[in-house]
């Protein structure tokens, strides 16, 4: 029997998604948490006063999460090219949902130092639209010689931050999503300790 109460997510933001040494690379990490979670609680329509506890995690580094990626596609038996298509395809939906303004909602703006000024940062950096199976074919193995991920497959190292203000069930009705209460956890030998 599971006595934990179900979690709702009141509202959700994020910055757009930078490359590395990109538009937000200016920007402490601190500061881009300290905007989202500004607009989290605004889009959520509480008080800053009623939120009882904020939880911040450090997204897995790129490389290592390719790492495992890589044990998981040997374990399943996924070639590099089955690899490079969907690769391919996500940086197609991805162009397809940005030029389509399906992002926008989920960006908060962030102003960033360019030069003697500042520019507004509101669009991903990381999305190539222009990625062909023979341009993913061509790169490098990386992590072992005969490895099926590639150096360039998935997106650039990036910078970014988002931020949802969560409530118990009882305390709105009006959500985005609904957690069952309980908890979760992954596969050590895939993604690493927990």
């Amino acid at each position: 029997m599971n006595d934990l109460p179900d979690v709702v997510v009141l509202s959700a933001t994020r910055t757009a998604i930078g490359r590395y040494g990109g538009g937000v690379a200016g920007v402490p990490p601190c500061d881009l948490a300290a905007a989202v979670v500004r607009e989290a609680v605004s889009r959520a329509g509480v008080e800053p006063a009623d939120v009882g506890h904020a939880v911040f995690g450090n997204v897995i580094h790129t490389e290592t999460r390719d790492m495992y990626l890589g044990r998981v596609a040997a374990e399943f038996g996924i070639s590099r090219e089955d690899q490079d298509a969907l690769a391919v395809e996500s940086h197609r939906r991805a162009a397809a949902a940005a030029q389509a303004g399906y992002f926008a909602e989920q960006i908060t703006p962030i102003q960033a130092p360019a030069g003697k000024g500042t520019v507004e940062v509101v669009a991903d950096e990381h999305i190539r639209p222009d990625a062909t199976t023979d341009g993913m074919a061509r790169l490098r193995p990386a992590f072992a010689d005969d490895g099926t991920r590639r150096s360039r497959r998935r997106a650039w190292p990036s910078s970014a931050s988002s931020a949802c203000r969560r409530a118990d069930q009882p305390e709105r009705q009006r959500h985005l999503a609904r957690a069952p209460g309980g908890g979760h956890g992954r596969h050590p030998g895939r993604q690493g300790p927990v």
